[in-house]
């Protein structure tokens, strides 16, 4: 009876050291390193890529939350205004790198009151003043706001939020994009640091089926590709480089033919049309008298003068 009592215990014990290794080995887990989420890609690792020949990538700070992404991309600058020039990219939909972490961050559409925080944040020191325009980029429709806080220079604070419409579908066209894009530039135009807002290419997306804050793509024309739809290429649009027209060159000829003639020529010209007396060299006289001696070549013989007497036809010589 004790002996089986004993066995008992025993096979009580052993089955609680069991059950108590198995919660043990159900808690365990992988290591995690402790750190913030935060690293330095490289710069070819942009989500935001600027245009060639705008401003170039100086460096990458990325940081990782429990529901999205955010990457401050470091442009050049030759500013003397205190800052960075910088494009802020923030991507939602994102999973979380840590299974238990919690550091989320919320989604907050763009207001007129976060607008001015942020332009303050970006530029306290700058008089910034909103554009009123509309306009948009390839990725829609977005804002900015233009300030010189020296002579010379030029800042501007541009805003855009890319977001789909979507239809009613929570696992369809989700996510959504916030960019911010702080410039400053000496020099510059309002023009040439607008153009940035046009230049840029988004290059990073999220892993995860139905991540598409860009919407639908439009619609192919109705009449595109029909019989009765002509289109024309845009005014300012040419195949060949436009050469500037090439003004006819005068030729000599023709100068010289439409040229007035001057006073001195027409004299000239008029003396050598008049007749003229021709007097005889010497030599033609020479000529014609025979030779007498031919040892000593040919003497020269100079004729007398003759005279006529009055009453006399002939002449006679003088004397």
């Amino acid at each position: 009876m004790m002996d089986r009592f004993a066995k008992t215990q025993r096979a009580a014990s052993y089955c609680a050291l069991l059950v108590t290794a198995f919660l043990v080995a159900g808690c365990a887990g992988d290591p995690v390193t402790l750190d913030s989420g935060v690293r330095t890609p490289g710069n070819e690792q942009a989500y935001l890529m600027p245009q060639p020949g705008s401003f170039a990538i100086t460096g990458i700070v990325e940081q990782r939350y429990g529901n999205a992404l955010t990457q401050q991309i470091f442009l050049s600058t030759d500013s003397s205004v205190a800052g960075s020039n910088v494009a802020e990219i923030k991507a939602f939909g994102t999973r979380n790198p840590h299974r238990y972490g919690d550091n989320k961050i919320s989604f907050k559409p763009l207001t007129e009151a976060q607008i001015a925080r942020e332009i303050r944040a970006a530029l306290p020191t700058v008089r910034m003043t909103k554009s009123d325009f509309f306009v948009q980029n390839e990725y829609g429709s977005f804002g900015y706001a233009m300030g010189r806080p020296t002579s010379g220079e030029l800042c501007m604070y541009a805003w855009q939020q890319i977001r789909s419409q979507g239809s009613g579908n929570l696992f369809a066209q989700r996510g959504a994009l916030q960019i911010g894009v702080r410039l400053c530039k000496a020099g510059a135009t309002e023009r040439e640091l607008l153009s940035f807002m046009y230049g840029f290419t988004i290059t990073g997306a999220v892993d995860v089926p139905g991540w598409n804050p860009y919407g639908a793509p439009p619609e192919t024309p109705e009449r595109l590709g029909m019989t009765g739809a002509p289109m024309f290429p845009m005014e300012s649009a040419t195949v060949l480089p436009k050469v500037a027209p090439v003004a006819p060159s005068r030729t000599k000829s023709s100068t010289s033919a439409t040229r007035k003639p001057s006073t001195k020529r027409q004299t000239v010209s008029t003396t050598q049309q008049a007749p003229s007396v021709t007097v005889p060299s010497p030599i033609n006289l020479m000529l014609a008298v025979p030779q007498t001696d031919g040892a000593t070549g040919p003497a020269v013989i100079v004729p007398l003068p003759n005279c006529v007497r009055a009453g006399e036809t002939s002449p006679a010589p003088c004397s």
